[in-house]
């Protein structure tokens, strides 16, 4: 009886430290999404998410291996095709942030974010009227939302 109760023991302590690991994991996006990548490295979502982590920390080197990786796991993911279009922006390479936008936009299930990332970058390049184009596609057609929104842009 002592024998069996000492090996539950043990083993109720071992599994506690293992949950108490892993829920460690949630402490942080960062901690999260770097822990889904090692569980699973070839899930698009998790070197995508892991990708944009490391755009908000601006470690654009992290950021562009993690979405290019993501990019050659499934060449089709909206979401972080607009996001490493956003680390070539970040980086100066403006034609291939263009590329990568509109390769987002070309998916079956496009990233509506890309529109906007769009509209931000010829903004960047002095291109008002190219901007006004896609934001007004992204905001399905509503001027007033365009003209505040470039309003609000012009005034940073």
């Amino acid at each position: 009886m002592r024998v069996t109760a000492l090996c539950f023991a043990v083993v109720f302590v071992v599994y506690a430290v293992l949950a108490g690991i892993r829920q460690s994991d949630w402490l942080s996006d960062e901690r999260l999404f770097a822990s889904a990548v090692s569980c699973a490295p070839q899930s698009v979502l998790s070197h995508s998410n892991r990708g944009a982590i490391y755009i908000l920390q601006d470690n654009l080197p992290d950021a562009r291996r993690e979405l290019e990786k993501a990019h050659r796991i499934a060449p089709i993911y909206s979401k972080g095709l607009s996001n490493l279009g956003l680390v070539y922006w970040k980086e100066g390479e403006k034609e291939k942030a263009r590329e990568m936008y509109h390769t987002a936009l070309r998916q079956s299930f496009p990233y509506a974010g890309a529109m906007e990332n769009l509209a931000l970058l010829y903004l960047s390049l002095g291109k008002p009227e190219d901007a006004r184009r896609w934001l007004h596609l992204f905001f399905d057609g509503r001027d007033s939302f365009v003209n505040a929104y470039l309003r609000n842009h012009a005034s940073r």
